[in-house]
């Protein structure tokens, strides 16, 4: 990879991470971002809402996830009942827009 892509590769996880949680920030609400309102490679939303309002826990929305063949989030770390997303790095957009996607199905 070298210094060259891993710097790309770094660039593309940035930008892919910001662009799920702002797609996603209508409906789920991204924990610990930046002074500018963005995330670095990873972020994490809060599903604490879907338990209250739907009886969806963070677990329901990783299995779904796995349903459709991505893998799943890292859940509850660093918070309880939260979902975090890493280092996301589809070869084509239309993957990056159909994971984001999924997460509509529980709002």
């Amino acid at each position: 990879m070298g210094a060259k892509g891993l710097k790309k590769a770094t660039q593309v996880a940035i930008l892919n991470a910001n662009y799920m949680s702002k797609r996603l920030e209508r409906y789920y609400k991204t924990l610990h971002k930046g002074t500018h309102g963005l995330v670095a490679h990873e972020f994490i939303i809060d599903v604490k809402e879907f338990k209250k309002s739907a009886n969806i826990e963070a677990v329901d929305i990783a299995k779904r996830l796995m349903d459709f063949g991505f893998h799943a989030p890292t859940m509850s770390w660093p918070g309880l009942k939260s979902l975090q997303k890493i280092r996301f790095s589809p070869k084509r957009v239309f993957h990056l827009t159909f994971h984001v996607n999924l997460f509509y199905l529980y709002v």
